[in-house]
């Protein structure tokens, strides 16, 4: 994990697309996901404390999460509603 983060760019970025949220806001992150046997994988590139995001970038995480997880397991179903 520590090769892949330094070869594919992951980490700060020393940018703040979106302002900086606190004092400790040490601004963007570059990430990546990735799916290793049955597990999703998120690669921050380095150690994180905690991580903001707007309600559009938390609506398409989700949803990046969503889609992995049904191609790890295809019969996956929303609850309640099928």
């Amino acid at each position: 994990m520590d090769r892949m983060a330094k070869t594919d760019g992951l980490g700060a970025t020393n940018q703040f697309p979106n302002g900086k949220l606190t004092p400790q806001d040490e601004g963007e992150i570059q990430l990546s996901m990735a799916t290793v046997e049955d597990k999703i994988i998120l690669n921050f590139g380095k150690p994180v404390a905690w991580i903001g995001f707007t309600a559009e970038q938390a609506y398409n995480l989700g949803r990046l999460f969503i889609k992995r997880a049904k191609k790890l397991r295809p019969g996956l179903k929303k609850k309640g509603g099928g």
